[in-house]
């Protein structure tokens, strides 16, 4: 009988799996510790993340989960986080970028339908980035703002998540905000002449990597 207490998704999508470039440059050793980890990640008490209630797992911690030794797993662990497979937040917990995500959007679905089923399944004050972290209240009218005046509309997602990374590093306050949105301006009147000359504009993640609206 299937166990019916859990009803956290299945760990792997097999299809983003044999399609996803990064898995599939991955070494076979680090495509079984990936898949490895993703199930122990799907039982978690935080899914997608190697963490506990009471135990936040660090790298010298995982062996003892796999029954192998730490040099065993450290080569093809540093290859799941060079291909962002693997990655490590501001609490310092490892998680998988792809489970997060998609179990954001699973709890996002799961709430349209209890309310009515929203078709939108958007809840119009929020958005979720490519990591499945939300962007609500005044960060996401601000970023909304950036994004209507930048105006280059490829990879929404990628700039949310660069959007929030500025955000806790430097606070997006409304001084650092208006020096962004003039930025961008800037950035926008540009862009045509730049497209003209066969050149490829900047997508908004990298701009905001580089913190372009100083230049």
């Amino acid at each position: 009988m299937a166990n019916k207490r859990r009803s956290n998704p299945i760990p792997i999508d097999y299809r983003w799996w044999v399609s996803n470039t990064e898995v599939r440059s991955c070494s076979l050793e680090a495509q079984g510790l990936l898949a490895t980890l993703m199930c122990f990640m799907a039982e978690t008490s935080i899914y997608g993340t190697l963490t506990t209630n009471v135990k936040i797992y660090k790298l010298e911690d995982i062996p003892q989960l796999l029954g192998k030794s730490l040099k065993e797993i450290s080569g093809p662990f540093e290859e799941l986080r060079r291909a962002q497979l693997i990655m490590i937040n501001e609490h310092h917990v490892f998680y998988s970028p792809k489970m997060v995500h998609d179990f954001n959007v699973r709890m996002k679905r799961s709430a349209s339908g209890k309310q009515g089923g929203n078709p939108a399944l958007n809840d119009p004050d929020s958005y979720y980035s490519k990591k499945g972290r939300k962007l609500d209240g005044i960060q996401f009218k601000a970023f909304n703002e950036f994004w209507r005046v930048f105006a280059y509309s490829h990879g929404k997602a990628d700039a949310a998540d660069a959007w929030l990374d500025i955000h806790e590093k430097y606070n997006i306050d409304e001084k650092l905000f208006k020096e962004i949105i003039r930025g961008a301006q800037r950035e926008a009147e540009k862009r045509g002449a730049l497209i003209d000359s066969g050149r490829t504009p900047i997508m908004a993640q990298g701009w905001l990597n580089g913190r372009r609206w100083e230049v």
